[in-house]
């Protein structure tokens, strides 16, 4: 292919394109073909002479720019190569024998022991929790020992109203009887209110205390009757009475002497 350009009405013609690389054996980069020859530029024409001065003519149109020549083609690649095999991976060697572990070492001393922390703050108290008991019964233990409370019988001859305990003799009353037998664990005080027949006081039952205390309180119906006494009554000072006094009331004090098992008439009143 010519390649050619205009240099004012001068057309010249370029040299032809070469031709394109042979392909290398990786692929080498054909030769850029070599560039066409600059064409021959026109001779200028010669001055003619200078004119008269006349009248300014009109200027000429401007020659127009020649156009610029073609770029030669470039060249085709060549091939690339073909990528060489890569080799195979060698085998692992095999793993060697673990050795044997060692002995332990000497265990080492203990460290010492930390000093100890503070107490922490007291909690709060806590709300005061309930308990449903019984009545006449209070809150506390048979035994020395912790636990649970347990209610407690207030005992004998004791009555519990708005948290106050009041001792009530205990009593044994009837009109008249044959025999008598004070309760040492049930009886204070034992009434006749109209004894009908002759009287035998029996030895009290039950299981008496040091120091316990019973009262008789005897009144005939208008005929005085004989009174008998059982082995545990003993005088002191004054005679075991042996029968009551037409229509009178009669008082006999005895306090129980568990060291002679015997119950001691310390008092004796008789109505006038």
């Amino acid at each position: 292919m010519s390649v050619g350009s205009a240099i004012g009405n001068v057309f010249v013609q370029g040299g032809p394109t070469g031709p394109t690389g042979n392909s290398g054996a990786t692929g080498v980069i054909g030769q850029t073909g070599n560039s066409g020859a600059t064409g021959i530029i026109g001779k200028t024409g010669q001055t003619g002479g200078t004119g008269g001065t006349g009248v300014t003519g009109n200027s000429g149109a401007t020659g127009g720019i020649g156009g610029t020549g073609g770029t030669g083609a470039i060249g085709s690649t060549g091939n690339s190569g073909t990528t060489g095999i890569i080799g195979q991976t060698g085998n692992s060697g095999t793993t060697g024998i673990i050795g044997m572990t060692g002995n332990s070492g000497a265990t080492g001393n203990s460290g010492a022991t930390g000093g100890i922390g503070m107490t922490g703050a007291t909690g709060s108290t806590g709300s005061p929790g309930s308990y449903t008991m019984n009545t006449s019964k209070l809150l506390g233990r048979t035994t020395a020992s912790t636990g649970a409370p347990e209610e407690i019988a207030i005992g004998p001859g004791l009555t519990l109203a708005s948290t106050t305990i009041s001792h009530n003799p205990k009593l044994q009353s009837t009109t008249s009887t044959s025999t008598l037998t004070p309760n040492a664990d049930t009886d204070d005080m034992c009434i006749l209110t109209a004894q009908a027949a002759s009287l035998t006081i029996a030895n009290p039952s039950g299981s008496p205390s040091q120091g316990q205390k019973l009262m008789i309180r005897i009144k005939d119906n208008a005929t005085a009757r004989s009174i008998t006494y059982g082995s545990y009554y003993r005088a002191m000072g004054n005679a075991l009475p042996s029968t009551t006094v037409l229509s009178k009331t009669m008082y006999m004090g005895f306090i129980y002497n568990s060291t002679d098992t015997k119950w001691d008439l310390i008092a004796l009143a008789q109505e006038a």
